[in-house]
């Protein structure tokens, strides 16, 4: 089923879970979010490079490409339990240009020289498990097409099965933790890569959250630094910008997002 068709579907069947409607006196309803509800969208761009290297490393080639993507996610409690349920959706637009007589075989039978412009859309639903002190989640990533990777085996093979999965492990509580996330960037590529690790929580007591790590995985070749920083209010309003910075063959590897949400958890 095309994906775009899927996230549809997903988030029709999520939002009614997530909201209820409450008449006050005379008033219009209105509506507001249960206890625990998430919702997220963030939006991001970037570039990055294909490397073509001899037996030595030597850069050969280089063949630059540029990405937009853009995401949405909303999470809400099972229950009173500690497991939550989730939907990520987006799209990733990658453009890569042409003129390098090397073939780059980013999707099966593309051509070398001609500059190439793809769009990818993807659903992820998941679930995730939050006990005092961790959190860990798997998921299913549904997608139209396989996600462009730069890296030079990589590109070169038919399908990345563990694309179709997300998954991530948290040590420590919000203010202070480690964490591992595949396939859970918001936006995925903006937001660090395929791969992001490291520490992460508030600074002080005070409204302001920091990330910093490590981000790789597609598209980028090799890995690089991954940041994140936030503001959260007493409403439940948070903004945050992300970013991943990198070299590759001594071409720019970076990204940077710009991201919204809104929490009810402790309202």
């Amino acid at each position: 089923m095309h994906a775009g068709r899927i996230a549809l579907i997903a988030l029709t069947l999520v939002a009614p879970m997530s909201i209820e409607l409450r008449a006050e006196g005379d008033t219009l309803a209105t509506v507001t979010a249960a206890d625990g509800t998430q919702f997220e969208i963030a939006g991001g761009t970037g570039v990055y490079a294909f490397v073509s290297r001899g037996c030595q490393g030597e850069i050969l080639r280089r063949r630059s490409a540029a990405f937009r993507d853009a995401a949405a996610r909303v999470q809400l409690p099972l229950g009173r339990s500690r497991v939550r349920l989730g939907m990520r959706a987006g799209i990733v637009r990658d453009d890569i240009a042409g003129g390098d007589p090397t073939p780059i075989p980013v999707f099966p039978g593309a051509p070398g020289p001609d500059r190439i412009v793809a769009t990818n859309r993807y659903v992820n639903p998941y679930l995730t498990f939050d006990p005092p002190g961790g959190s860990v989640g798997i998921g299913w990533v549904a997608h139209e097409r396989e996600f462009i990777t730069a890296g030079e085996g990589a590109r070169e093979q038919a399908d990345h099965p563990l694309n179709d999965l997300s998954a991530h492990v948290r040590f420590g509580g919000e203010g202070h933790h480690f964490e591992a996330r595949w396939m859970e960037g918001m936006p995925l590529y903006s937001d660090g890569g395929c791969l992001t690790l490291g520490l992460g929580g508030t600074i002080g007591d005070g409204p302001w959250t920091i990330f910093i790590g490590l981000g790789a995985g597609g598209p980028y070749e090799g890995a690089g630094l991954a940041l994140r920083g936030g503001r959260t209010w007493g409403s439940g309003w948070n903004v945050s910008a992300r970013s991943r910075v990198g070299v590759s063959g001594n071409a720019n590897a970076s990204g940077v997002a710009i991201g919204v949400g809104w929490s009810g958890v402790g309202r």
